[in-house]
């Protein structure tokens, strides 16, 4: 018996979906399996900000499509909370609005942690502990992020019916429309290589 076709579509390519798994190994690693200020999690924590300067650099390259880099307007965000509230959401190319805004967060906070984190070593701040009390207070917002990105998945799995997980594995998702279009999606209209 041969299995009914995949109608997912291709919305993650593979520099994006590596780039992300590395990103979140990176950032488990150095938030709970290395020691603080030692040489090991500095350098996690530069090749963390390291992933996420090349997605940006991906990102201004692959300026259409769900790769490219267009931070959400919050009247988009509101739009978009009010439609998880009722429970009609669309299921959009690339990442809805309050996730679009989560992926900025995350990643200004990867780079403020990186550059916090490298402004410790200065001899210019010797003795002063601002800068690690920055870093410590960015590592938590971090970690809030985090919780409320997973948590995020999890409601807009539910809601769209779908796998986000997955979906961020094989890099396929069920798509509803284009971003900025009139209707529904087709494979071409998404699909970015």
């Amino acid at each position: 018996m041969a299995l009914p076709p995949d109608t997912r579509t291709l919305v993650w390519t593979v520099p994006i979906r590596l780039g992300h798994w590395c990103l979140a190994a990176l950032v488990v690693v150095n938030l709970f399996f290395t020691d603080t200020g030692g040489k090991v999690h500095r350098y996690i924590g530069y090749a963390a900000a390291a992933v996420v300067a090349l997605r940006l650099i991906y990102g201004l390259v692959h300026r259409h499509g769900p790769s490219g880099l267009r931070p959400p307007s919050p009247s988009s965000c509101r739009a978009h909370l009010r439609a998880m509230c009722s429970g009609e959401v669309a299921r959009a190319a690339g990442h809805n609005p309050l996730g679009a805004a989560m992926t900025f967060a995350l990643w200004s906070l990867v780079l403020l942690l990186a550059l916090s984190g490298w402004v410790s070593r200065w001899d210019l701040f010797w003795g002063d502990d601002w800068p690690i009390v920055i870093h410590e207070i960015l590592t938590i917002v971090l970690q809030v992020c985090i919780v409320t990105h997973l948590l995020g998945v999890i409601a807009s799995s539910l809601l769209e019916r779908q796998n986000l997980v997955r979906a961020m594995v094989d890099g396929r998702k069920q798509v509803d429309e284009v971003p900025g279009g009139d209707g529904p999606a087709s494979a071409a209209e998404v699909t970015h290589r």
